[in-house]
């Protein structure tokens, strides 16, 4: 007997019995943050002066972050879900 601990078959039980990615992680809840942030904007936005248009300007460059960010965890943690119509919509709503 070895004292290594567990063989190859248990390691290969434990990874087959790994969750598969749900729907709350991390890239579903940064567009979600995303889609909050547009009312955010536009309030920031249409409230009038210099100072509420830098605000409406940090928000954007937030939102164009976790835009980023989404992406790059969505692809590099294979979390592709049914719902990537929500993250093309908060795109689209980010952007208008």
């Amino acid at each position: 007997m070895s004292g290594s601990g567990g063989t190859g078959a248990d390691t290969a039980k434990n990874a087959a019995a790994a969750p598969a990615p749900g729907l709350v992680n991390v890239a579903n809840v940064l567009t979600i943050v995303r889609i909050l942030l547009v009312p955010v904007f536009v309030v920031c936005l249409f409230a009038g002066g210099t100072g509420w248009r830098l605000v409406a300007l940090a928000v954007f460059c937030v939102a164009s972050l976790t835009d980023l960010l989404d992406g790059k965890l969505a692809r590099s943690r294979g979390l592709v879900t049914a719902r990537v119509v929500e993250s093309a919509g908060a795109d689209l709503v980010a952007r208008a």
